[in-house]
């Protein structure tokens, strides 16, 4: 069965509670990957919620926000959620934003590629060590004798929110994949080669390194109305610095917090329900392994939105 997936948002829902009851009725209707994103909600309590009201699909985080936690405290974190959905679990970390942790939270971000470094190195050595003590030590880190009581010998694939190529070459060097987000058909297809490549040269086999990609979707009658309510709800992803950089280099220019209009359709699914499941294939062949398939919220019911999302996909 082809891989399909939504990531769930913390708009739009009153709490983990909720998620879960709607990643339930997501998983009925034949998804097969769930996966929460972290914005003022801490992912990891959520994802393990939505663990325990499913049974058979995929439970992920896209992506838990290094900064906040220490790599300790994560694998112990990954290693309870795991048990709960009995070996489900898939680890999405990232750095998250600047306007997060630096400007929200006072946090150093200067060094984010090397601290994902150490932190990927200190997080892949606990959950390794599985009940025997850690004993890992990096420039940022030392995990030296602690246990991670409740880890098995189950393998949590670890994602790197990534679309940097030294990011990319990190995952392809020493995680299962990347998830990606805002990246068009173009830059996708780049970053499968860059992963193909890597793998190579470290040895290990490129089919093992997985894309996961957040494909925001918008379903209205015409092209027209999605893709101008699509922009209109991304704006503030838009004017993210990072997801400017990111754009640009892509080809595509972010004017006052919007693309052109015709780019839309290069980063995202905005139409009629046939159109964007029909378009979902372009993704796949651009080298996307599981899609997530993100709401834009065109509906006021939260529900109804993601069901319509399972449609597309099941």
């Amino acid at each position: 069965m082809t891989s399909t997936g939504i990531l769930m948002f913390t708009r739009g829902l009153q709490g983990p509670s909720e998620a879960s009851g709607i990643a339930a009725d997501l998983e009925a209707s034949g998804v097969t990957h769930l996966f929460i994103s972290e914005a003022g909600n801490d992912a990891m309590t959520t994802a393990a919620a939505m663990a325990l009201s499913t049974r058979r699909a995929t439970i992920g985080t896209g992506i838990a926000n290094i900064y906040l936690r220490h790599p300790y405290e994560l694998a112990m974190a990954a290693a309870a959620i795991d048990d709960l959905a009995r070996g489900r679990f898939v680890l999405g970390i990232g750095t998250a934003h600047q306007i997060t942790n630096v400007s929200g939270l006072g946090l150093d971000m200067t060094r984010a590629f090397s601290t994902m470094r150490d932190y990927l190195a200190a997080l892949e050595g606990t959950l390794g060590a599985g009940r025997s003590p850690a004993d890992v030590t990096t420039d940022r880190y030392r995990i030296v004798g602690p246990r991670v009581a409740w880890n098995t010998d189950r393998h949590i694939p670890i994602m790197l929110g990534a679309i940097g190529d030294r990011m990319l070459r990190l995952a392809a060097r020493s995680a299962d994949g990347v998830i990606l987000s805002l990246a068009t058909l173009e830059q996708i297809r780049r970053v499968r080669t860059l992963l193909d490549a890597t793998a190579e040269i470290a040895g290990r086999d490129p089919a093992e390194i997985r894309i996961y990609a957040v494909i925001n979707t918008c379903l209205q009658p015409t092209r027209q109305e999605a893709r101008t309510f699509l922009r209109q709800s991304l704006t503030g992803y838009f004017s993210l610095p990072f997801y400017e950089r990111s754009l640009r280099r892509g080809g595509i220019e972010v004017v006052d917090g919007k693309v052109p209009a015709e780019a839309v359709d290069r980063l995202a699914l905005a139409g009629p329900a046939e159109w964007a499941r029909s378009h979902l294939e372009e993704f796949r062949s651009a080298g996307v392994d599981v899609p997530l398939l993100a709401p834009t919220w065109s509906s006021p019911d939260t529900r109804a939105e993601y069901l319509a999302l399972a449609e597309l996909v099941t």
